[in-house]
């Protein structure tokens, strides 16, 4: 039996970090029953990552929190029966299909993936919205190119929930790694995306690609603060703790890009240059703070000469 409180929920001394960065620090709260609360505040303040450890998403380092008096980390599944959770869009993400989305539901409620996958066919099934048709996107036949390994005598691997990303993987013999939580909208998990690199890496993989599609996404809405927040978790939950992993197996070298522009107020691509960093760890770097204005003179690197000058060859 759950004792009843005047409370729906209540939280105490929540703290969440993300490698160095102190995204909760403390936080208390209390919302009354019947009451509509409002979390406000600046891009990192923390209001995602208090709803997600509050609807079970996220394990908080401290504290502690109970919704409806069921406690959150101890009987998540009991807070799962008594909450809802949806985002602001008529869809979890908009650029997934139906199917996708339920599986996506499916995964939140931590359900096993033979389950989600075999409920989410039954539904399309029920209310007929099982797919009919085949829709071919693009024209020609297979280009002819020669393979990673053939090319550059070294095995790669990627991980991305972009399916032209992974066609584009398969066509040149990398390998294309499934992670558990990866998705093609806004909510992807960082942080498994890195740890696939690094066993990649770890079990002899030359070169990693990581792909997040986050800050595409953002840009094609036109949301600053969703692209703002997309690149604050590439920092925090990707290379905060990729470079010194990186730096406990040896020397490294690193290529950091947008594989396209996506400007905010065009809300889709352009063929305008694109920012990267190239980075050696046995080579100090010139030090410096990037900006657009103090490189608007710099002639551009073509795309294709970029593998080379990351292999060094």
């Amino acid at each position: 039996m759950v004792a009843m409180t005047d409370l729906a929920v209540e939280a105490r001394g929540l703290v969440k970090r993300f490698g160095d960065t102190l995204a909760l620090d403390g936080v208390d709260l209390e919302v009354p029953r019947g009451a509509i609360y409002g979390l406000l505040g600046p891009n990192g303040a923390g209001k995602t990552t208090t709803v997600r450890v509050l609807t079970t998403l996220l394990r908080p380092d401290a504290g502690e929190a109970t919704i409806d008096g069921v406690d959150v980390m101890s009987n998540p599944h009991g807070v799962r029966e008594r909450i809802g959770l949806t985002g602001q869009y008529a869809a979890v993400e908009e650029r997934l299909t139906g199917r996708e989305n339920m599986e996506y539901v499916g995964r939140l409620f931590h359900l096993p993936k033979a389950d989600v996958r075999s409920r989410a066919r039954e539904l399309l099934e029920r209310f007929d919205l099982a797919a009919n048709h085949i829709w071919l996107w693009g024209q020609g036949t297979q280009p002819s190119v020669p393979t990673f390994a053939d090319r550059w005598g070294l095995e790669g691997a990627l991980c991305s929930a972009v399916d032209l990303v992974r066609g584009l993987g398969v066509l040149a013999g990398i390998e294309v790694i499934d992670v558990e939580g990866m998705t093609a909208g806004y909510e992807t998990d960082y942080a498994a995306q890195r740890e696939s690199a690094l066993d990649a890496l770890g079990d002899g993989a030359d070169l990693f690609l990581i792909h997040v599609e986050a800050t595409d996404e953002a840009g094609h809405a036109g949301d600053v603060a969703e692209k703002v927040r997309a690149l604050e978790r590439w920092d925090a939950e990707i290379l905060a703790d990729l470079v010194p992993a990186l730096d406990r197996m040896g020397a490294w070298r690193l290529l950091l890009l947008p594989d396209h522009a996506t400007p905010l107020a065009r809300k889709t691509h352009t063929a305008d240059p694109v920012p990267y960093l190239l980075v050696d760890s046995a080579t100090p770097g010139a030090g410096g703070t990037y900006t657009e204005p103090g490189v608007a003179g710099s002639p551009p690197v073509p795309g294709h000469e970029l593998m080379g000058r990351l292999l060094q060859r």
